[in-house]
C-alpha cells in the first residue's frame, strides 16, 4: 500500500515514492552495520518479535502522517526491522535444510515467500479499496503486531540438519 499512500494521503509524486523506498533501503543499510555484530548476542526470536513490532507501529505511523518528512522518518525504522527480520529468517532457513538439498528448498522458500508477498499485497489493496486506507493500515498494523507472538511460540531452528 506504499504507493497508494504515497499518492492519496501524501499527495506526492514518484520522486516522493523514490524517496521513500529509498528511506526503507536507508534504514536497512544504516541497522545492517551494527546488525551484524549484535546478531550472535540477540536471540533470533526477540530479533524477529522485535523487529516485527517496530515494522507494526511503522505502519500503523503510516496510516496516520499526512507529509512526506513524516513518513520518511517512519520508514526508516521500518527498513532497518525489515533487514533484521529477513536476514534472520534467511539464516534460519539455510541453516534448517541439509547440504544436499539446500538450493532446491531455499528455491521453494523464495517462491513461497514472494507468492505470499504478492497476495497479501493483493488482499491488502483490496481492502483499501473497500474500506479505505487508514483501515486497512490500522488493521494491517495489527495483524502484522499480533503475528510478533509466532517467535516466542515457534523457535528458530539454530542447528543444521545433516
Amino acid at each position: 500500500l506504499l504507493p497508494v499512500l504515497a499518492k492519496q494521503q501524501l499527495q506526492t509524486s514518484g520522486g516522493g515514492f523514490g524517496l521513500m523506498l529509498g528511506a526503507i533501503g536507508l534504514g536497512a543499510v544504516i541497522a545492517g552495520i551494527p546488525f551484524s555484530m549484535w546478531r550472535h548476542r540477540i536471540s533470533p526470536e526477540l530479533v524477529l518479535a522485535s523487529g516485527t513490532l517496530v515494522f507494526a507501529a511503522g505502519i500503523w505511523g503510516a496510516a496516520r502522517v499526512h507529509t512526506l518528512t513524516h513518513a520518511l522518518w517512519l520508514l526508516l525504522p521500518m527498513g532497518a526491522a525489515w533487514i533484521g527480520v529477513m536476514t534472520t529468517l534467511n539464516v534460519a532457513a539455510q541453516s534448517a535444510i541439509p547440504n544436499r538439498i539446500r538450493a532446491r528448498v531455499l528455491s521453494l522458500y523464495q517462491l513461497t515467500f514472494n507468492l505470499g508477498f504478492a497476495l497479501a499485497s493483493s488482499l491488502w489493496g483490496d481492502a483499501a479499496a473497500r474500506f479505505g486506507l487508514v483501515s486497512s493500515l490500522t488493521v494491517c498494523a495489527a495483524a502484522v503486531a499480533l503475528s510478533a507472538a509466532s517467535a516466542m511460540i515457534w523457535p528458530v531452528v539454530r542447528a543444521r540438519a545433516e
